[in-house]
């Protein structure tokens, strides 16, 4: 069973997204934007791709498209792009949290599960 999503709140169209997953070894299996690619919105860091088979893609909860806000909440919007790949690789610990922000236009309820500390 996989750890819980929580939309933690919305602005405007938007939905913030925390989303725990596994960290293996092998890495989340999500490629960022890369600086310069035609993907990316000013400094934002993107999710560009998503390995099929990798631990991001059984999960399911990422989408392309996200924007990655904060990893083990450390916020990543002043970082460059190979600084937040680090970030990533030195994460330790059994899982990894992402905040990230989606378009309510590509979000639907399946995107989540609540927690069950909201279900009381």
């Amino acid at each position: 069973m996989r750890p819980p999503a929580v939309i933690k709140f919305e602005m405007g169209s938007n939905k913030f997204i925390s989303v725990l997953l596994a960290n293996e070894s092998s890495g989340l299996g999500i490629r960022i934007t890369p600086p310069g690619a035609p993907f990316i919105i000013s400094n934002k860091i993107m999710i560009a791709q998503i390995m099929r088979d990798s631990p991001a893609d059984i999960d399911g909860r990422l989408k392309v498209g996200d924007q990655i806000l904060e990893i083990n909440d450390t916020p990543v919007d002043c970082l460059t792009n190979e600084e937040v790949k680090e970030l990533l690789h030195r994460s330790t610990g059994p899982f990894l949290s992402l905040l990230v922000l989606r378009e309510a236009k590509t979000f639907t309820n399946q995107d989540y599960f609540l927690h069950p500390k909201y279900l009381r």
